[in-house]
């Protein structure tokens, strides 16, 4: 029965993208095209990927001929690799009030939870956005079980783009990470 459930998700996910024109990518950008899936309120998104099967969402879309950006590496070719210490916390009650350490570990993980994206803070005070190592792709769950410890040791590397220095994770005191990409 659950099977059918999520087939049928996935079914109601994939008419509305398709519907909304995107199976003629070729046109350019023509009325239904796929400039129109840009239209898309964010809680149709959200609705379309609760099933939490994004990668038979994504692999079914391209059938239809649907090209999803999700899997994509963050990796760029102007990354720089990178070995840090320091803590993982969230960015909102940080760059408010400065709250971040053990003490502050609950409140980050529901800020989290709640939408707070993630900062890396060095020892060295240098601060990096954390992101997933591929687009559409959740961040390693081990990231988030080391929020509140200082003095963590992170491989991994960084993109640098209009201010915004962003960091990829790849290892969590010499544990490598998945990827989760597809």
């Amino acid at each position: 029965m659950a099977f059918f459930a999520k087939r049928a998700a996935i079914a109601a996910a994939l008419s509305v993208i398709v519907g909304s024109g995107v199976a003629a990518l070729a046109d350019g950008g023509s009325p239904g095209g796929p400039s129109m899936m840009n239209d898309i309120p964010y809680a149709k998104v959200k609705a379309m990927l609760a099933h939490g099967d994004m990668k038979s969402t994504m692999q079914m879309a391209m059938k239809k001929g649907a090209f999803l950006m999700g899997g994509v590496p963050t990796k760029s070719a102007g990354s720089k690799a990178v070995a840090l210490t320091g803590e993982i916390v969230d960015t909102n009650c940080y760059s408010a009030d400065g709250y971040h350490g053990h003490n502050h570990a609950l409140c980050a993980k529901v800020c989290i939870l709640q939408g707070s994206p993630l900062t890396f803070l060095t020892t060295s005070g240098a601060s990096y956005t954390v992101v997933s190592q591929a687009d559409a792709v959740p961040i390693a769950s081990e990231v988030y079980d080391v929020i509140g410890n200082t003095g963590v040791k992170i491989e991994g590397y960084v993109n640098n783009r209009g201010g915004v220095h962003a960091l990829t994770i790849t290892s969590i005191n010499g544990k490598k990470l998945a990827s989760g990409m597809m």
